[in-house]
């Protein structure tokens, strides 16, 4: 094995190593700062809305089918996430929609 190759294992076992150990060094009276606790509460329905508008981008909303199966299948997800709560089981049944609405209902070709 070539001493580049071992340089480069230890090189990137240390750094995952300090990524993993430098929130224990930098917490340890183990209160977070503010700024990271409304961090926590703000990003995550950022993340999301971006995630959003990133799939409806492409969407060509003057042409048939007019957007119908995306935004049916972003209903169902929303739908099955605020029953169930469970982020697995809303993708999974907002993609099944999709895919039976685009391959089965509103074919194009």
């Amino acid at each position: 094995m070539s001493i580049d190759i071992i340089m480069l294992i230890a090189g990137t076992a240390v750094i995952v190593f300090a990524t993993r150990l430098a929130p224990f060094l930098i917490f340890r009276s183990g209160k977070m700062p503010t700024l990271l606790v409304y961090l926590e509460t703000v990003i995550p329905p950022l993340v999301l809305t971006i995630l959003v508008i990133y799939c409806l981008k492409d969407v060509r909303w003057a042409l048939f089918p007019y957007g119908a199966p995306e935004i049916l299948a972003l209903t169902v997800v929303a739908g099955v996430h605020l029953l169930l709560r469970n982020a697995f089981v809303s993708i999974v049944g907002g993609t099944a929609v999709y895919l039976v609405l685009l391959h089965l209902i509103f074919r194009t070709a």
